[in-house]
């Protein structure tokens, strides 16, 4: 969020990997002026083809996000081939990254999951789905004590 009164620039970089491994399946970078008050970035990412969540085999995904705010006037540098290989940003102490830094990362999954025609489907197989229901409604009962 760009809550001073003037305009900031930003560079937000976004990373999508398996959990598991931290090897990085695709990045977007996006460069963009904040106006005063501004709080939203909005970047599309494209998987191709990724692994499913399945219930024998969990994959998690791990997508993070960097944003980064520098100096009026100053274009951040591309990241050079060992940023790109490393895939981590540039420190927040290095001569363009001047006001604030920030990283966040969440897991997730890719799956499909619907009702059709009263089944339920996980990636396009039948799923039995199992329950039962063990609670007990003791509200309205209680133990007589003894005087």
């Amino acid at each position: 969020m760009n809550q001073p009164q003037t305009e900031a620039r930003r560079r937000l970089e976004f990373t999508v990997a398996p959990a598991a491994s931290g090897e990085t399946l695709r990045v977007v970078v996006v460069q963009q002026e904040l106006a005063p008050g501004d709080t939203l970035v909005e970047a599309k990412m494209k998987i191709e083809q990724p692994r499913l969540w399945e219930l024998n085999d969990p994959l998690l995904y791990r997508f993070t996000a960097r944003a980064a705010i520098y100096r009026e006037g100053e274009a951040p540098a591309e990241p050079s081939a060992t940023d790109a290989a490393r895939r981590e940003p540039r420190p927040p102490n290095s001569h363009e990254w001047t006001v604030s830094f920030d990283e966040r990362s969440a897991r997730c999954g890719f799956r499909e999951s619907r009702f059709e025609n009263g089944f339920f489907r996980l990636n396009g197989r039948r799923i039995f789905l199992r329950s039962t229901h063990a609670a007990t409604s003791t509200s309205s009962r209680s133990t007589a004590r003894h005087p």
